[in-house]
């Protein structure tokens, strides 16, 4: 029997990570996907159950749990749409994706970080193209156990999770220079935040994302889990 997670920073997280029974949430999403996604094959989509069962089953779920429990609430940008419930969510779809492509544990630890903070440099709601570059001004005082090469490889991913993807090469090597290794992770970073943060669009609208920029495949399996959390 997996035991029991426990947040102690977040409602949400304890619900979510509690909650037994899905049908009402799941009903709503299946029908916003067969309205706005009609493309798209449901046998193919994995459920928020799955998602957050597949955290729970993970020898890396105390570091998620540990992890989310030292967010620094204080510092994240105060909204309904790009506060505190939506960096979560984005840090739950982040674990998924990085259990599911075999990230090192301290490639995780990293991974939870970015999605962590990554608006917390936002000022306003809306198109606001520097927000992560003002967000990674913050990194090194609330990422104080990270190494400098780590420090530098959050700001990189921050910075570039709000800009187009022909400008992530060029900001990377602004804070990390030309490091082989550091670039490898940096992109496998880069397209697990930018994907996570477009899942959570579903927030916004029964829209939800454009399932075309999204950049990982396993990433187009998560519509109806996204789409469940945020209605959960």
């Amino acid at each position: 029997m997996t035991e029991r997670i426990i947040f102690q920073k977040s409602t949400m997280l304890e619900e979510l990570f509690g909650k037994t029974r899905w049908q009402r949430s799941a009903e709503i999403a299946n029908l916003i996907l067969r309205h706005y996604y009609p493309h798209v094959n449901p046998q193919t989509q994995l459920s928020a159950t799955d998602v957050i069962n597949t955290i729970k089953s993970s020898s890396l779920s105390g570091l998620f749990t540990a992890s989310m429990n030292a967010l620094q609430t204080d510092i994240l940008y105060k909204s309904r749409l790009h506060g505190q419930s939506h960096i979560e969510r984005t840090a739950v779809l982040c674990a998924f994706l990085a259990l599911h492509l075999d990230f090192s544990e301290r490639e995780f630890f990293l991974c939870l970080e970015a999605a962590k903070y990554h608006d917390a440099g936002r000022t306003r709601e809306g198109e606001e193209p520097e927000h992560g570059r003002y967000g990674a001004q913050k990194i090194e005082a609330v990422c104080r156990t990270c190494t400098q090469e780590e420090q530098n490889l959050l700001k990189a991913v921050i910075t570039a999770h709000c800009l187009p993807n022909k400008e992530e090469l060029l900001i990377f090597q602004q804070y990390c220079g030309n490091d082989i290794i550091s670039c490898r992770t940096f992109r496998r970073m880069i397209r697990i935040l930018k994907d996570a943060d477009a899942l959570d669009r579903f927030r916004l609208s029964c829209h939800g994302p454009d399932i075309r920029y999204l950049r990982l495949k396993e990433s187009q399996k998560l519509l109806l889990a996204a789409c469940e959390m945020v209605n959960s």
